[in-house]
C-alpha cells in the first residue's frame, strides 16, 4: 500500500490539489467533488486563505495546554474587535522566549469552510491557513504573489495578506514597527503582477518567478508539516477517517468478534437443546415412575425406588430356584449344532431336551455345564436319522 496524500488549496467551490505517493505525483485543478474521487480514503490536507485568519503571538507563564486553551482568548480579548465567545484559537508551540504563536479566525468561517467541504464529501485531517506555509527567519521574510493578493510571512507570529498595489506601503509600515530588519526579502511571484513595485531601504530584495510552478509544489508540498498549526483543534478537531490499514485490522477486530458471537450463540443453542432434552428425559421418567408406583403423587428417590422393585421382581430377596439355575447355565454358552427342542423345570430340576448332528459337540457342552458347577445327567438318546435327540436333568452345584 502506497503512503498516499492529498494537499487541497481551497478557493470557493473550486480548488488546486496536489496528490502525493510512493509511485506518482501531480497537479490538478477542478470542482471539489472532483478531489473526492482521487483522494479514495486517504488523507486530505486542506490549506485555507489566510485573508481571514489573524496570526499573533501571546506571552504566557508555564501551563498545561488546556489552561492554556483557556487564558489565550483573555489575554488577546482587548486587542479583537469580536467577541471573543465568536472566535476559534489555535496555540502553536511555545518559543524558548516564552512565547506562543496564535492563530484567531471567526467560527462562522470556521463552519463555512468545514460545511462547504463535508458538502463535497471531503473530512479533512488538516486545516492550514496559507501564510504558515511560508518560510522565515530572523533576517529573512518571503512573500507570495498573485494578481490580486499577496501573502506576506514576517516571522513565527507574523505575517499579514494584501492586494498587490498596497504591498510596498505595508512593508514598509512593518519595518518601522518590528525591531531589527530583515536583511533579505524573497518575493515569489506566482502571477504576471504588473503593481509590485518595491523600493525598500537596506532590504535586499529578491524578485523570484514562478509564473511556471505552483504555490502547492513550492511551499505546500515542500514544508514541514511538523511545523504547521492545525485549525482543527477544539471543539473543531477532526474524526479522522480509517486508512486503509486501519480498515484491515477493524476488519480483522469484526470477524474476530464475530467468530466469538458464533461460538456463544451456538452454545446458548446447545444449553436450550440440552435443556430440552432433559425437560422430555425426566418427563418420561416421571411418567415410568408414576406406571411403576400408581399411588405416588411426587418424584421421590425415583431410581431408588426402581432398584428396589426390580430386585424383588428378580428375586434377589428370595431367590427364585428357575432363575438361579438358568443364569448359573447361561455362562456355558449353547454350541453352534446344539438346538433346543423343550425346557422343563420340575422339583428344582431343569430337564432340558436338544438336538444335534454330531454327539460330540454335545458331550462337550455337557463338559462345559458341568465347568459351572452345576449337576448334569443324560436320561434319554434318540436317534433319528442323523439327528441324536439328548434329554438332560440339570440341577444345582454339585
Amino acid at each position: 500500500m502506497t503512503d498516499k496524500r492529498i494537499l487541497l488549496y481551497l478557493n470557493g467551490n473550486t480548488a488546486s490539489w496536489f496528490l502525493s505517493d510512493k509511485r506518482e505525483q501531480g497537479l490538478f485543478h477542478g470542482a471539489l467533488t472532483d478531489v473526492v474521487l482521487m483522494a479514495a480514503g486517504y488523507p486530505i490536507d486542506v490549506i485555507v486563505p489566510s485573508e481571514d485568519v489573524l496570526l499573533t503571538s501571546v506571552s504566557l507563564p508555564s501551563l498545561n495546554a488546556r489552561q492554556i486553551a483557556q487564558a489565550v482568548p483573555f489575554v488577546l480579548e482587548e486587542q479583537l474587535i469580536d467577541d471573543v465567545r465568536e472566535l476559534h484559537f489555535v496555540t502553536g508551540a511555545c518559543t524558548p522566549q516564552g512565547i506562543f504563536p496564535v492563530l484567531v479566525v471567526s467560527r462562522n468561517k470556521m463552519n463555512e469552510w468545514i460545511g462547504l467541504l463535508q458538502s463535497a464529501g471531503i473530512q479533512p485531517v488538516a486545516l492550514v491557513p496559507d501564510i504558515v506555509l511560508l518560510p522565515f527567519s530572523e533576517d529573512h521574510w518571503t512573500v507570495a504573489c498573485f494578481k490580486n493578493r499577496c501573502i506576506v510571512r514576517t516571522g513565527l507570529c507574523g505575517g499579514f495578506v494584501c492586494n498587490p498595489i498596497h504591498l510596498n506601503q505595508l512593508l514598509l509600515l512593518r519595518l518601522k514597527e518590528v525591531e531589527g530588519s530583515p536583511k533579505v526579502i524573497d518575493v515569489y511571484l506566482f502571477d504576471e503582477v504588473e503593481d509590485v513595485a518595491l523600493s525598500l531601504e537596506s532590504v535586499s530584495v529578491n524578485m523570484i518567478d514562478s509564473t511556471k510552478s505552483d504555490f502547492l509544489i513550492d511551499f505546500g508540498q515542500a514544508s514541514d508539516r511538523t511545523q504547521w498549526m492545525n485549525l482543527l483543534q477544539g471543539l473543531y478537531q477532526c474524526k479522522q477517517k480509517m486508512t486503509a490499514s486501519r480498515w484491515y485490522w477493524m476488519a480483522a477486530f469484526g470477524v474476530l468478534a464475530l467468530s466469538v458471537l458464533c461460538v456463544f450463540v451456538s452454545n446458548g443453542i446447545s444449553l436450550l437443546l440440552f435443556q430440552r432434552a432433559l425437560s422430555d428425559t425426566q418427563d418420561k421418567i416421571y411418567s415410568v415412575y408414576l406406571h411403576q408406583f400408581p399411588e405416588a403423587t411426587t418424584l421421590v428417590a425415583p431410581r431408588e425406588r426402581m432398584e428396589e422393585k426390580l430386585k424383588r421382581l428378580t428375586g434377589r430377596d428370595h431367590p427364585n430356584p428357575f432363575l438361579t439355575l438358568l443364569s448359573a447355565m447361561v455362562k456355558s454358552p449353547t454350541p453352534r449344532g446344539v438346538r433346543w427342542e423343550e425346557m422343563q423345570f420340575q422339583n428344582n430340576h431343569l430337564i432340558l431336551t436338544v438336538s444335534a448332528t454330531n454327539a460330540q459337540v454335545i458331550d462337550q457342552w455337557i463338559n462345559a455345564i458341568r465347568g459351572t458347577h452345576l449337576s448334569v445327567q443324560q436320561e434319554k438318546q434318540e436317534k433319528s436319522g442323523e439327528t441324536l435327540t439328548v434329554r438332560l436333568h440339570i440341577t444345582g452345584a454339585v
